[in-house]
């Protein structure tokens, strides 16, 4: 046991309390699964994950990596569903949407049943993090250390969240402690099993997610350590057991680490079939973006699309680079399968920009206060408080040389992912701090350092203090907020996309539709992939054609009733008239109004109606910003109530 930590009195069981919590932990999420709504990116994992186990094929949606896709439809194996053939144009096209909608709910499949099964599948992989959490704190600070820092990921209104969801955060997380935590123990001894399980970590972080390649810095950090650090290395191999140092302590630890990342490329190529193209039939894959595209073969301006006429928004340049030609070469020499590498460099792309709101401003570039400021929002208060007193009782207690050493592999994975965080321009959710989250409650366990039992109550009062407020999101944990921001009915004005509204939204929105009186019409702007019929919505759907796969047609009037309109799209996001209405948009507005009630009844053209519909949702929109809603069934869905007048003379 680490000196710095307390002694635990012998009628405490440790490992029996932190089970208790990962158990309530396991409760919380499976009670909820049911509950939530699907989420914008459940349906295409389970989807392709399910394409996968069926056809071998590996077109549909390869930025997201296959374990977590895998898993999450491995009980589909069992269920059986139909799935669309291979004349679907989607798969011709390798459109995962347009066929992970039919799948859902024009197949005679049981949506709520699919996604529940596979949200089961991801919820074992939490358990698992929440273990680790457990061994690592543990290590670090003793048992009762191991206890604090279980209690901080068990009551985390964001591990709450996604702990549950079929996509691929919790699956990366997993991996980036597991490969960590490996990884470490390799450093310190070299034997067949440890340089197999560092393999498999690594093989499956690989496998989970592209951002992946950040453990390369953490990994080359960790083994400068290792190099640095005076003790021998102990070698325990079949007819070697030897301790090392000098040159034979850097070819020993070089040699490992080189074995166990070769057993992690094999265990990728397995994961693809040790084939190299992406179809089963080895045709052409039809990808939706060609590869010269994203290689950027010719240099070119990329960003959200707008109308003609009106000025453009931001748009980023994308040409070639250290990384596209990497990429570039290792296609050439197919070094990796094709669509993982077609998933990498699709993932690379897109990560340079995308459409986000941040505190009242609107960029595809980002912010590098977002993911400071998100923490601080979506963590809470207690939690907070506690971590503050973490830092505090570590401070004196690194002074411990020892301590220090074993606190290297937690830093270098906080420091590597913080630094990410901080440059990474794609901020469109909390769930990508995910794996600094794990980080800081294995860090809480600090808590534990020189403990005594007043100190003890306090921290238990404050766990307590947490896990209520985290309850009181229950089941909505996606869109958790703490009173510093305001909580979640407010969020929307801060935040929006997968940090408040993933489209989880659809059941709370039906069930405020039953409980009303009448059947007043409600018109619906919704951003996610669920649908809102099967869900039992009843709505006209306006201005978010992007996100409709059912045939539809707008109506040229909106008429009086009920405004029901997702956070994201209210802000903008993921629209075609984003950011702010400026006099252009009026005047856009004014010219297309009038031809609509043109005394010859001349028709727009089919570009004028698409503008039409965009620039009159923009203006509905920025005139429902200025109101308070009528209600918010779920944080993420806003419900205004407009009459005839309103409709007609809405100011922008």
């Amino acid at each position: 046991m680490n000196p710095a930590a307390p002694r635990v009195p012998a009628l405490v069981r440790p490992g029996l309390v932190a089970a208790l919590l990962l158990a309530w932990f396991w409760i919380q999420l499976v009670s909820v699964a049911p509950q939530v709504g699907v989420t914008n990116d459940e349906p295409v994992h389970l989807t392709a994950g399910y394409s996968y186990w069926l056809r071998g094929d590996y077109r549909l949606q390869p930025e997201n990596v296959q374990l977590p896709q895998r898993l999450a439809a491995l009980p589909l194996l069992w269920l059986r569903p139909n799935f669309p053939g291979p004349d679907h144009p989607g798969w011709r096209h390798a459109d995962a949407r347009a066929v992970a909608h039919d799948f859902l709910y024009h197949s005679g499949n049981p949506p709520g049943r699919i996604l529940f099964l596979g949200r089961l599948m991801i919820a074992t992989l939490a358990l698992a993090l929440g273990a680790l959490v457990y061994f690592w704190a543990k290590g670090l600070f003793g048992p009762a250390g191991g206890v604090i820092a279980t209690a901080l990921f068990a009551i985390s209104p964001n591990f709450l969240a996604h702990g549950a969801l079929a996509t691929s955060d919790i699956a990366v997380t997993l991996g980036f402690v597991a490969a960590t935590l490996a990884g470490w123990r390799l450093l310190h001894r070299v034997s067949l099993g440890r340089i197999g399980l560092f393999g498999l970590a690594l093989g499956g972080l690989a496998l989970a997610k592209h951002s992946a390649v950040l453990f390369a810095p953490v990994l080359l950090g960790l083994l400068g350590a290792a190099l640095l650090r005076g003790a021998p290395l102990r070698v325990r191999l079949p007819g070697v057991m030897q301790r090392l140092r000098g040159w034979r302590k850097i070819v020993a630890l070089g040699g490992a680490a080189l074995a166990a990342v070769l057993l992690a490329w094999t265990i990728l190529w397995a994961g693809y079939g040790f084939r190299y193209q992406a179809t089963a039939d080895g045709t052409a894959t039809p990808f939706p973006v060609a590869w010269d595209t994203l290689l950027a073969t010719e240099p070119f301006l990329m960003g959200p699309g707008g109308l003609p006429g009106l000025p453009e928004g931001e748009r980023v340049l994308v040409q070639r680079d250290t990384v596209r030609s990497a990429v570039a070469w290792a296609r050439e020499h197919r070094l990796l399968p094709e669509a993982y590498l077609y998933g990498f460099i699709h993932s690379y792309t897109y990560a340079q920009w995308r459409p986000a709101f941040f505190l009242g401003d609107y960029r595809i570039t980002g912010w590098t206060a977002f993911f400071p400021t998100i923490y601080l929002l979506k963590t809470p208060l207690a939690v907070l408080a506690l971590l503050l007193a973490a830092g505090w009782r570590l401070a004196p207690a690194v002074r411990s040389r020892r301590l220090r050493h074993r606190l290297l592999p937690l830093v270098a994975l906080g420091a590597v992912y913080g630094i990410f965080a901080l440059t990474s321009k794609l901020n469109i959710g909390y769930r990508h701090l995910l794996p600094l989250e794990a980080v800081l409650c294995v860090g809480g366990g600090a808590l534990a350092v020189g403990l005594r039992p007043g100190r003890a109550l306090v921290v238990l009062l404050l766990l307590l203090a947490a896990q209520v407020e985290s309850w009181s999101a229950r089941p909505g944990y996606l869109a958790f907020f703490n009173r510093l921001s305001g909580g979640p009915e407010n969020a929307y004005r801060l935040v929006v996309d997968s940090s408040l509204d993933w489209g989880q939204g659809l059941p709370a929105l039906a069930a405020w539709q039953r409980a009303q009186p009448g059947e007043e019409p409600l018109h619906l702007a919704y951003f996610g992939a669920g649908s809102p019929a099967y869900y039992g919505v009843r709505a006209t759907r306006i201005g978010d054609a992007q996100f409709d796969n059912e045939p539809h047609r707008e109506p040229r009037e909106l008429g009086p009733g009920l405004y029901a309109v997702s956070a994201t799209l209210l802000q903008g996001v993921y629209t075609p008239v984003p950011g702010p209405w400026t006099v252009a948009h009026e005047k856009a507005y004014r010219g297309l109004a009038a031809l609509t009630r043109a005394a010859d009844g001349r028709l727009l053209s089919p570009a004028e109606t698409a503008a039409w519909h965009q620039l009159r949702f923009a203006r509905l929109r920025h005139y429902l910003l200025t109101r308070s809603p009528l209600a918010q069934p779920d944080p993420s869905i806003l419900v205004y109530r407009l009459d005839a007048a309103q409709l007609a003379g809405a100011p922008p």
